[in-house]
C-alpha cells in the first residue's frame, strides 16, 4: 500500500455515441464474440434438429409433416437466430467509429446520416421478421414468413447498401470538405488525445540573426537539415 489517493481513469467518450473508450476496448469485443458464438450454436442446432426430424420420420417411413409442435420448434429456433442477427446490427452501429468510408478514419457524414439510419431500419425489419415467424406458428402454411424474409432481403439491398452509396455519391462527394469538416475535427482531436499531443507546451524562443562559428559547430544536426536552395 503506497498511501496515495485513488485517481479514477480519465473518461474519454466518442463524440458520435458518447461511449467511453473502455466500451470499444472491452465490452463491444466481448459482445461480438458472444453474439457470434450464440448465432453459430443456434444455426448448428437448427440444422441438427432438421436432420433429427428427417431421420426420425424416415425410420418410421413417414413423410416429414410439420405438425404444430415441429413447426413451433423450428419457428423458435429461427426467431432466435433473427434476434441474434438484430443484435449484430445493433453492434454494427458502434463499429461505425471504425469506418474507413469517409475522408478520414472514423465515422463520417454518410455513416452518421445514412448508414446509422439504415442499421436502425434493418434492426426493426429483422425484429418484425422474428415476430412474424412466431405468429405463423398458429397459422397454416409459410406464406407470411416468406413475405417477411423477402422484405428483409429488399431492405438489406436497398436500405443497407444502395441508400448509403447514394448519399455518399450525390451529397458528400460534390461538397466533401463542407460535409466532412466536423468529422475531420473529431479525427484531429482524438489523434492528439491518442498521442498525448494536447500536453505539448508551446514556448517562444527569441532568434538571433547573427551566428558564431561556435553556434554552428554545436548544432550540426540543425545545420545539416537546412535546405540548400542553390548548391553552387
Amino acid at each position: 500500500i503506497t498511501g496515495q489517493r485513488y485517481r479514477p481513469a480519465k473518461y474519454i467518450a466518442d463524440p458520435i455515441f458518447d461511449k467511453d473508450v473502455s466500451f470499444y476496448l472491452f465490452s463491444m469485443p466481448f459482445q461480438r464474440f458472444a453474439q457470434g458464438w450464440l448465432l453459430g450454436a443456434l444455426i448448428v442446432t437448427l440444422i441438427a434438429t432438421l436432420a433429427f426430424y428427417a431421420v426420425n420420420y424416415s425410420l418410421r417411413r413417414l413423410s416429414l409433416a410439420f405438425t404444430i409442435g415441429v413447426k413451433a420448434h423450428f419457428s423458435v429456433l429461427v426467431a432466435g437466430i433473427l434476434g441474434l442477427w438484430a443484435w449484430r446490427y445493433f453492434l454494427d452501429i458502434y463499429t461505425l467509429v471504425y469506418s474507413e468510408r469517409g475522408f478520414v478514419f472514423g465515422a463520417g457524414y454518410t455513416d452518421v446520416h445514412a448508414q446509422l439510419i439504415a442499421l436502425r431500419i434493418l434492426i426493426a425489419v429483422v425484429i418484425v421478421c422474428a415476430i412474424v415467424v412466431l405468429f405463423n406458428i398458429f397459422r397454416r402454411g409459410f406464406r407470411l414468413p416468406i413475405y417477411a424474409f423477402g422484405l428483409l432481403i429488399v431492405a438489406i439491398i436497398v436500405v443497407g447498401a444502395i441508400y448509403p452509396a447514394i448519399v455518399q455519391r450525390f451529397q458528400v462527394n460534390p461538397s466533401e470538405l463542407a460535409k466532412e469538416t466536423e468529422y475531420i475535427g473529431y479525427n484531429i482531436e482524438f489523434t492528439k488525445e491518442a498521442f498525448a499531443l494536447e500536453r505539448i507546451e508551446e514556448q517562444q524562443f527569441l532568434a538571433e540573426e547573427e551566428l558564431s562559428e561556435e553556434d554552428i559547430s554545436a548544432n550540426p544536426a540543425t545545420i545539416n537539415n537546412i535546405r540548400l536552395w542553390d548548391n553552387r
